[in-house]
């Protein structure tokens, strides 16, 4: 399970994220048919979601689960991972301004709301 992390990035098509981790291929792909998002490592389901459509992505912390069929065996369940969208950060840094020595106000006119 140590192979499940990564960063996942949109594939050529629309509803799928794969990454490709040290000696696997891990995937999160809409199946219509199944009307579930499946989350497979090397080809083999680990993770499902059922769902109405596909709206929304697998972007979901809750009705994820282990397949059935990757539990056999194991004593104890894995919970899923958390799938969440990237955070993106902007920073503008504006400056220097000379205003005037520290700890003196410095008139800068009438604000005028329109």
């Amino acid at each position: 399970m140590r192979k499940v992390g990564g960063n996942y990035k949109k594939g050529f098509e629309e509803l799928v994220w794969y990454a490709d981790v040290v000696d696997s291929k891990s995937e999160v792909a809409w199946i219509p048919e199944r009307r579930q998002w499946q989350h497979t490592i090397d080809g083999k389901l680990v993770f499902l979601r059922e769902a109405e459509d596909e709206s929304g992505g697998p972007f979901c912390e809750d009705g994820w689960r282990m397949a059935p069929s990757f539990a056999v065996g194991l004593k104890t369940p894995i919970p899923p991972p958390i799938y969440a969208r990237p955070t993106v950060v902007h920073t503008q840094t504006f400056g220097p301004f000379k205003t005037g020595p520290p700890g003196k106000f410095v008139d800068v006119g009438v604000l005028v709301l329109t």
